[in-house]
């Protein structure tokens, strides 16, 4: 690459759209996501919002307490320490353990491990789509859209 070369205007216009489009489709997949496991697990949000204001979200009873427990069980019977690391085999051990036990993760312990992970993503990247699309309408550069779906640029 040439080291003072630049980069098209409608090549920037087209990347910005890619990752405008790519941060779009995340961040309404992640809203779908949470309140369709919200509606399976009767309104979950909705209840501990009216019990517990101001307060984190915690997992009901359910997968992800007894796989803890399973895992403290384990470190017992192995003499381990709960900061000492697993093996692939103790993993694979706790899975088995798990499939026993016919516990699957319920609706509200999916929904739990989803607001805290991409539900939590989910805040700084609407705050960067809006940002940035707010930059983009405001660049007299990207006018509008071409009949072939790329921006077009005013020379």
């Amino acid at each position: 690459m040439i080291p003072n070369a630049k980069i098209p205007v409608r090549s920037k216009n087209i990347l910005l759209l890619g990752v405008l489009a790519f941060a779009s489709i995340v961040s309404v997949v992640t809203a779908v996501r949470i309140e369709y496991l919200n509606h399976l697990s009767g309104g979950s949000i909705q209840r501990k919002a009216e019990q517990e204001p101001n307060s984190k979200w915690r997992g009901e009873e359910g997968f992800s307490r007894a796989y803890e427990k399973i895992e403290v069980e384990l470190r017992k019977e192995r003499g381990l320490s709960s900061k000492s690391e697993l093996s692939d085999h103790d993993y694979s051990e706790i899975t088995n353990r798990m499939k026993t036990t016919s516990l699957t993760p319920t609706a509200s312990d999916k929904l739990g491990k989803l607001l805290g992970t991409w539900g939590l993503i989910q805040y700084p990247l609407a705050m960067t789509l809006l940002i940035a699309s707010l930059v983009a309408s405001s660049n007299p550069q990207m006018t509008r859209f071409s009949q072939n779906g790329f921006f077009i640029s005013r020379q």
